[in-house]
């Protein structure tokens, strides 16, 4: 019958006919062992088909090489796009990703996190989801480093990476204006303690007023029917705004993926995008620009974003001194064909 049971580095110590603590010393790489000796212990590793523990190694050097995630929901594309880039800069330089998801729950965050601590994470990333301040100053308080992605804290020596989507918004309504625009429309799902989604439509509403355009509740739809963790527009949600008989002559929609959704159900009515509504979604997902109409949308640089954060906190964990501590990203407007002047 096959033995299951462990290697361990006493077993090591066996077959290279030396002492634990040597084994040690070689694995760690924490003091000098003669050639000879070393090549014993590695060639009985090696024998064994022996793996060091990470987390093992982590109690005895408080290192363990692998970071923490915490996304809200690994299937929408924008969280997606952003994992991936601090997938790829942890591989880089040797560590390894440890992901957790939330679905804008606060209390899942908690346990997430309290799951990270217990493997030992040399570090955490929270990725948007919920503004829980509370959990946040908890890391802090543990000595963890953490970084903050798509999310700020009130802590200056928390370090952030940000999209400014206050200031992406305010330029859309800026641009729609500059097109001839005075109708502007705005649909988004509740933003309480969701900080990114509450920002945009900050935004749009400093946009209106810098333009001094009238903010019009009857242009406005903020979905109530939306669950918490759900990020899309509910069919409740989408009647309510093709019952109105009053349109604007262009909607802002929080995000790539409704505003599509609602370039259908407008072609469902026999609506026509642009010529009759004009769309500008949110995100420039890559199947943005594969429908018809190819949609109009800001481009975030979501993969950077992700990168970034994550070399961020790799250089926290590492000792490096910080520069910048609140980094923030630029956006784009991505002209297509969702969007015309409402004189054409």
């Amino acid at each position: 019958m096959k033995n299951n049971r462990k290697i361990v580095i006493k077993d090591i110590a066996k077959r290279a006919g030396v002492a634990i603590s040597t084994v040690s010393f070689v694995i760690n790489k924490s003091k000098p062992v003669k050639k000879d000796t070393k090549e014993k212990v590695l060639k009985a590793i090696k024998e064994l088909n022996y793996t060091p523990s990470s987390y093992a190694r982590g109690l005895r050097t408080k290192k363990t090489n692998t970071v923490g995630v915490i996304i809200p929901d690994i299937s929408t594309p924008y969280f997606s796009h952003v994992t991936r880039g601090m997938e790829e800069a942890s591989r880089k330089r040797g560590y390894t990703t440890i992901l957790g998801c939330t679905f804008f729950k606060s209390k899942e965050e908690e346990q997430q996190i309290d799951s990270l601590i217990n493997h030992f994470v040399d570090g955490i990333i929270l990725l948007s989801g919920v503004d829980n301040k509370k959990l946040v100053e908890k890391i802090y308080n543990k000595n963890i480093p953490l970084v903050l992605t798509d999310r700020i804290s009130n802590n200056p020596e928390i370090p952030s990476v940000l999209i400014d989507d206050f200031a992406a918004m305010e330029n859309v309504v800026d641009y729609l204006y500059g097109l001839g625009h005075r109708k502007i429309g705005y649909i988004t799902i509740p933003f309480k303690n969701i900080s990114v989604v509450k920002n945009r439509f900050l935004g749009y509403k400093s946009g209106l007023e810098k333009n001094r355009i009238y903010y019009e509740e009857k242009f406005v739809l903020i979905d109530n029917n939306v669950k918490p963790g759900n990020l899309f527009i509910t069919e409740e949600g989408f009647n309510e705004i093709l019952s109105r008989e009053d349109l604007p002559t262009v909607y802002i929609v929080f995000s790539d993926t409704n505003a599509l959704l609602l370039i259908k159900r407008l072609k469902m009515k026999g609506l026509r995008v642009p010529m009759d509504i004009s769309i500008f979604g949110y995100g420039n997902l890559f199947f943005s620009e594969l429908y018809d109409p190819t949609l109009t949308t800001i481009k975030t640089p979501k993969k950077k974003m992700g990168s970034i954060s994550m070399d961020l906190l790799l250089d926290m964990i590492e000792g490096k001194s910080i520069k910048n501590s609140r980094i923030i990203l630029p956006t784009e407007i991505i002209e297509r064909e969702s969007v015309i002047s409402p004189n054409k």
